[in-house]
């Protein structure tokens, strides 16, 4: 935040560059206001130390959660949902922030109803793993589909139709499974 007690605008400076008398009054004016909302915004951010208030603190699954009570987390929460929206943000936004102590480190904020970078790997991660069972299934029913053919085969006089009928019912028990997990992956991904 900027200290606009800083700024000093010189009448000559403004005479200089074609200013108006009445402009310069203006800006003289919306400068005094900006000095008073600057103060009142210092005012609310420095606040009291002994004014904040830690209302509740919960740590579960390696969340911590803690309500605190002080002016300057509503500026701070105000100032969040801002950078969220003015980036487009759909359901999480990440940003770096530097630390003395740590070095850079990420700061990331989601919506609740959202899901975070790590919780949506975690769910694709689960859904792959699924997959890779069906994917087995698949081979099972592959496998077991020759070893009819091959057996249909040997009996010499072989009823075709049925052959094919049975392995088609395969491929559709294939194509189905598939496809559902082809759906479970792309809405873990969330596409």
């Amino acid at each position: 935040m900027s200290d606009l007690r800083e700024i000093v605008i010189s009448r000559d400076y403004l005479e200089t560059n074609y200013v108006s008398r009445q402009e310069y009054e203006k800006l003289k004016k919306e400068l005094s206001q900006a000095h008073e909302e600057n103060k009142e915004m210092r005012d609310e951010i420095d606040g009291n130390a002994s004014e904040i208030m830690l209302e509740s603190m919960h740590f579960e699954d390696g969340a911590l959660e803690a309500y605190l009570k002080h002016p300057i987390f509503g500026l701070f929460a105000a100032a969040m949902v801002d950078m969220f929206d003015d980036n487009g943000a759909v359901n999480y936004l990440t940003g770096r922030v530097f630390s003395e102590k740590h070095g850079f480190m990420s700061l990331t904020i989601q919506k609740e109803t959202g899901k975070t970078p790590h919780e949506r790997m975690v769910q694709a991660e689960n859904e792959l793993a699924q997959a890779n069972k069906r994917i087995e299934v698949l081979k099972k029913i592959a496998e077991q589909s020759l070893k009819t053919l091959e057996t249909c085969a040997s009996y010499g006089d072989v009823d075709h139709e049925s052959i094919s009928s049975y392995l088609v019912a395969d491929l559709h028990r294939v194509n189905n499974i598939a496809s559902e997990m082809a759906d479970k992956i792309r809405e873990a991904l969330g596409e």
